[in-house]
């Protein structure tokens, strides 16, 4: 109407216009031959010369438009074949048809009205509504246009309701609307009746089936969803199933949001979706469509299991094998993830408590790789429930591993060890030895990341004994990762890198490609400790290749990392610079605060060597925060001897550097390790040298040389080698200067050492 009235003065000749009443289904409907009637008999025909036969009317009312401008309205039409009879043939006149379904016409351009937007939603309501109202509270005016869908209709009702009540607040009816079971009642006034409005499209525009399809729907609470689900939802196939969708979507009532190849997806306006949960309260069928859509989901997240690379040691093989022997759709991680939780929730709400928790088992795995943390987290405590429900005590330990493993990565260490210690008390008296394992093996992580690594590795060792027990090499070989990381931790590096070869071994014969990735890069870090730059990068290398072809971001960014510490310490500072970015970046995105600190540690090294002290000192008490929230006493201790060593390459006499020195030296002392306090002590030493103290700068660093050499650690041995001959020359012993600096000059030669720390202290 609003653009009949626009256009009135290029159609001198006037206007005809009718309502259709297409949408009230074929009885209510008007037909052609009595719309022609009264067009004629708008036109000027005297009714007697009416011509009764629907052809002599349609040829009569051509004959009367022709030469004519006029512009004819035809509103609500149902279909083609009632619009036809009714076109003008005489090139002046136009034609406006408005349809709730696609009509194809010859010669028409077909407009698809969208939505309104948010702003054009608020100016109607203020229109109805008076803008004093609106304007005094605009959030709640906005929620308000956001909970009718921007429907005009709902706009125009809400507006009316609360134009009728002028003492209720905008919040109040907010307030009711958001109630998604009640919504639609609201939606009502004087004739203007949304529920009715979609009702007419309900009841007139869909067959039995269609209903069915549509009231069946409702079980789905995602936003969006596959075409495929509708084909269990209704037992039926999938060309009579896209038939049903491709209905719906003529009707109105389904709007198809995006095609992935031969795949559509289909969406419910909010409005309608609450219609379609209304009519789902009456089907007694729905129960058995919810298992049926549960069950499909369950078989095509078990077909993904059957392709993918194991991330970890399964306890759920049996699970997989018994699901994939279904007709498996094609599920989508990217898209489908919303409509997977989805189904969980639906299939425990139908009292299908097996298959929900089954499906959880399935979908938890599967998030690891993309980082997604919350979904996980949030699915492991409803497996949970469910395994308690259903009395399923090794499940239920499965579960508090999972909650354990999220747990790590979000940061809560404590909260791991609990979660992994519950699951192992749990398991008690099950005789689930293999699951006991891993558990054992997660609490050796957890353990370890709080700095208790002497309890971290006894864990270790009892689960890698059980695995020897039940004849599980794979279950080794993961014990043997996990145990070459403390390995690596507690510098026993040619243990370490016995450890992880040995399990390298077993992991590339069963083909597990992540947890040889994993191995990859605790063993690349080992020889980057040992100066071995070429095999360093030969390992990071092979597992970013790994990583970056599974799709895994996170340990792609960790290993990019790694490599970032090989180029700052062989000199490619620009690279390390551009890679430590990067990680810092992946790492701020998916909430791994852990991996984020370290890169932040990484970064202050490198900017204390090109003398950057400022945005060093920021990165660093970023750190040391982080760190210090999660409780991460071996991360603390890292931070806190850099932190202590751009202090000494800045100290001035006068300052008061004990409390820091001495800090980082008494972490490191409590976790016993022999290289922190290494550092530590190098620290203190520079601090010393620049007192003029050289003699007892020289009493601390040997310490920290005898360790270095101990350990086989190149970096720190050239580092206290240095040192020592700053302090022997100031000392005036020339010669052992001389020597020392020989000695330094030979290991920064041999290792392809970058005089990083030398570069710093100038």
């Amino acid at each position: 109407m609003h653009v009949a009235s626009a256009v009135v003065d290029e159609f001198p000749d006037g206007q005809l216009y009718v309502n259709l009443r297409g949408v009230e289904g074929p009885a209510v409907a008007a037909q052609p031959s009595d719309v022609l009637g009264e067009f004629l008999r708008a036109l000027g025909v005297d009714g007697a010369n009416i011509p009764v036969g629907a052809r002599e009317r349609e040829a009569l009312y051509r004959t009367r438009l022709a030469g004519k401008r006029i512009l004819v309205l035809l509103d609500n039409a149902a279909d083609e074949a009632q619009v036809r009879p009714l076109l003008p043939g005489d090139p002046g006149c136009a034609v406006i048809v408005t349809s709730r379904s696609p009509l194809a016409l010859d010669g028409g351009h077909p407009l698809s009205l969208d939505l309104m937007t948010e702003r054009e939603a608020i100016d109607l309501l203020r229109n109805i509504l008076g803008a004093d109202r609106v304007d005094a509270e605009p959030a709640e005016a906005l929620e308000i246009v956001r909970l009718c869908g921007l429907l005009p209709l709902a706009v125009r009702i809400s507006g009316a309701r609360l134009a009728q009540s002028p003492k209720w607040s905008l919040s109040r009816w907010r307030s009711g609307l958001a109630d998604e079971r009640r919504r639609l009642r609201k939606l009502k006034v004087g004739d203007l009746d949304a529920r009715a409005s979609f009702n007419l499209s309900y009841d007139h525009g869909l067959t039995k089936e269609q209903r069915r399809a549509f009231d069946l729907l409702g079980l789905i609470g995602a936003r969006d969803f596959p075409g495929w689900v509708l084909g269990p939802l209704l037992n039926c196939g999938s060309h009579d199933a896209d038939e049903i969708l491709e209905a719906m979507v003529r009707a109105q009532l389904l709007e198809e949001i995006s095609v992935d190849g031969e795949e559509s997806r289909y969406g419910f306006h909010d409005l309608v979706r609450d219609l379609s949960r209304e009519h789902l309260e009456a089907r007694t069928d729905r129960a058995s469509a919810a298992a049926r859509l549960a069950g499909a989901y369950l078989s095509g997240v078990a077909s993904m299991h059957k392709v993918r690379d194991p991330t970890g040691l399964s306890t759920w093989d049996d699970l997989v094998m018994c699901a994939a022997g279904a007709v498996a759709p094609e599920i989508r991680l990217s898209s489908d993830l919303p409509n997977l939780l989805d189904a969980v929730d639906m299939a425990a709400a139908h009292a299908q408590e097996r298959c929900a928790l089954d499906l959880a088992r399935l979908i938890i795995p599967l998030l690891e790789v993309p980082s997604l943390w919350t979904e996980w987290a949030s699915l492991a405590d409803t497996g949970l429930d469910l395994a308690r429900q259903l009395g399923d005590r090794p499940v239920q330990a499965e579960m508090c591993r999972h909650q354990g493993e999220v747990s790590i990565y979000r940061g809560y260490r404590e909260a791991a060890i609990g979660r992994f210690t519950t699951g192992l008390r749990v398991l008690e008296g099950s005789g689930e030895a293999r699951a006991g394992a891993v558990l054992l093996l997660r609490l050796g992580e957890a353990l370890r990341f709080v700095g208790r690594t002497d309890e971290a590795l006894d864990r270790m060792e009892q689960g890698k004994r059980i695995f020897i027990d039940l004849g599980d090499p794979l279950g080794e070989a993961y014990a043997l990762v996990s145990i070459g990381g403390i390995q690596r931790v507690r510098m026993r590096w040619d243990d370490a890198v016995e450890s992880l070869t040995g399990a390298l071994r077993v992991l590339r014969e069963f083909r597990h490609r992540r947890q040889t990735a994993i191995a990859l890069v605790s063993l690349g870090d080992v020889y980057h400790l040992k100066a071995l730059w070429t095999e360093a990068m030969e390992c990071f290398d092979e597992c970013r290749r790994l990583f970056h072809d599974g799709g895994d971001r996170m340990w792609t960014a960790n290993t990019d990392r790694h490599i970032g510490i090989v180029d700052f310490l062989t000199g490619r500072w620009i690279e390390a610079r551009s890679r430590f970015t990067a990680a810092l970046e992946v790492f701020t995105k998916i909430g791994d605060n852990r991996k984020r600190a370290l890169t932040l540690w990484n970064s202050g090294e490198l900017l204390i060597a090109e003398g950057r002290r400022e945005e060093a000192h920021a990165c660093l008490d970023e750190a040391l925060q982080i760190f210090e929230s999660m409780k991460d006493r071996f991360g603390l201790a890292l931070v806190l001897t850099t932190v202590g060593q751009l202090c000494a390459t800045e100290y001035a006499l006068g300052d008061d550097l004990d409390p820091q020195l001495t800090r980082g030296l008494v972490v490191a002392q409590e976790l016993d390790h022999d290289l922190l306090i290494a550092m530590a002590k190098l620290n203190k030493a520079e601090v010393l040298l620049r007192q003029d103290h050289p003699s007892e700068a020289i009493a601390m660093a040997r310490p920290a040389l005898e360790i270095s050499r101990r350990l086989g650690a190149p970096r720190w041995e050239a580092n206290a080698l240095t040192l020592l001959a700053r302090a022997h020359e100031q000392a005036g012993d020339h010669t052992t200067a001389r020597r020392l600096t020989t000695e330094s000059s030979e290991v920064h030669r041999r290792f392809g050492l970058y005089r990083a720390t030398e570069a710093a202290r100038r």
